[in-house]
């Protein structure tokens, strides 16, 4: 006899089949005009605690690790701010400002240190005859100088509650000209921050050579323009034309990736602000730290194993065998790790499409054969091979590059910059090859599936990889 009695209730013409182990209790309101009725409220005669009722032993407020906080200071950064101070001296003297370049892997500052520089920019002129007018533009969903023209035109008109300018429809001409009008129409010192500046494509720097000489060529005549890209790329500008490179970088600023004592620095002033006392330990710290240092300096990944480190251990505080629930250890920083880099990878895989997919499998069966990163042109002839197996119709060259400008942009693959007499990118997985198939082998396509289980064989037989059972 089973333990569960069924109910039938029914709902407009519907039959909904609760099973219960005991008879609900249940709470109907009439929602409509036709008589149907919705359950508003279901409730058992089971006394188990809500969800939200437990108590957080880890945490006091989760806010320091989410990536929009704005710390109140920045560690191991004074040098790049004083670089930074130096090179924005001209606005705080009325001057035109100079055009600057911040470099930097991610999560190394560069951002955190412009939104700081630039809040203490506007304080300094607070006094002084200066009309200072910042905006900042995310460049990574913008391939063109004509996006990135319309993006900045209806950030400026944004500011006096101008309406948007529609995003087609126009000549690039007119996109430019409509930008300077509105630089116009705003008036004074106009700094634009270029965030991810190297997500534009590789030829598309025309409209960053006419931003900084719209002054000198009568486009501009009531406002004084400057440009701050932001770039993870360090070889970026090596593709910009020469005139464009000429006015664009009157300053770099380089920001290294961190060492582990930086970073312990930052992980314990979050974790002050964040964690219940007690919770975690320097140890602990200094491991997350030690980590992040290796595997790439950027505090962002730091913060972001210390956070899941602390839900993993929040999961365990109800689990009577883990007696070091209540606390932070290195235990639950490994398995923090672990379970980030497979999620990140899982789900970002599942989000491309399938020539992506096609160039990520072209790169792995590539990497079979060696080690080293492998270059573009060996990527095309081996995605070709795979997509003609497929009997799918291949991309282009130009196509299929932009497919692995997307991955090296998600941290799937790493791309490096090499030059031998001509310029030219090199690909490497960014991941264990085992983790890298198994996310691959999630793909819901017959095709690709194939593909992985001839992967997993060739690994299991080169024991690159564990068994599958």
């Amino acid at each position: 006899m089973s333990l569960f009695k069924e109910r039938r209730l029914m709902t407009g013409g519907t039959v909904m089949v609760v099973m219960t182990h005991r008879p609900p209790v249940v709470t109907l309101r009439r929602v409509g005009t036709r008589g149907f009725l919705g359950i508003s409220h279901l409730r058992t005669n089971h006394t188990t605690m809500n969800r939200f009722e437990r108590v957080d032993n880890i945490f006091e407020t989760e806010e320091p690790f989410r990536e929009n906080y704005n710390p109140e200071r920045l560690y191991n950064r004074e040098d790049e701010l004083d670089e930074y101070a130096s090179a924005l001296m001209p606005v705080v003297k009325g001057d035109l400002p100079k055009n600057i370049f911040v470099y930097g892997n991610r999560g190394t500052g560069k951002t955190v240190a412009t939104n700081h520089i630039l809040g203490d920019l506007h304080e300094a002129i607070v006094d002084k005859p200066v009309d200072l007018t910042t905006i900042t533009i995310q460049c990574r969903s913008l391939d063109t100088s004509y996006q990135l023209g319309i993006e900045i035109v209806n950030e400026l008109r944004e500011l006096r509650d101008a309406p948007d300018f529609s995003e087609s429809g126009h000549s690039k001409r007119v996109v430019f000209n409509t930008l300077f009008e509105e630089l116009d129409a705003c008036g004074g010192t106009i700094l634009i921050v270029l965030d991810e500046i190297d997500g534009l494509d590789e030829d598309e720097d025309d409209l960053l050579y006419e931003i900084p000489r719209a002054v000198s060529q009568g486009n501009a005549t009531e406002c004084k323009p400057g440009i701050i890209g932001v770039t993870n790329d360090y070889n970026l500008t090596d593709s910009f034309a020469p005139e464009t490179l000429d006015t664009l970088c009157d300053e770099e600023i380089q920001f290294a990736p961190y060492d582990p004592e930086p970073l312990f620095d930052i992980l314990k002033s979050r974790a002050e602000a964040g964690f219940r006392d007690g919770v975690v330990s320097d140890g602990v710290l200094r491991y997350c730290a030690a980590i992040s240092a290796q595997e790439s300096g950027s505090a962002r990944q730091a913060l972001r194993i210390l956070y899941k480190a602390g839900e993993v251990t929040r999961d365990l505080c109800s689990d009577d065998d883990d007696l070091d629930a209540d606390s932070i250890t290195t235990d639950h920083v490994d398995r923090a790790q672990y379970r980030l880099k497979k999620r990140n990878l899982l789900e970002g895989i599942r989000t491309l499409d399938k020539h992506s997919h096609l160039a990520l499998c072209a790169i792995v069966d590539l990497q079979f054969k060696s080690d080293d990163p492998v270059r573009t042109r060996d990527i095309y002839q081996r995605y070709s091979a795979l997509a003609t197996k497929l009997g799918d119709r291949e991309l282009s060259n130009r196509r299929l590059f932009d497919r692995l400008k997307e991955l090296d942009r998600n941290g799937f693959v790493i791309s490096t910059v090499q030059s031998d007499g001509c310029r030219y990118k090199t690909y490497d997985i960014d991941t264990e090859l085992e983790t890298m198939i198994d996310a691959l082998s999630e793909v819901r396509d017959d095709g690709i599936d194939m593909i992985t289980d001839a992967f997993r064989e060739r690994a299991e037989d080169a024991n690159l990889v564990s068994a599958s059972e």
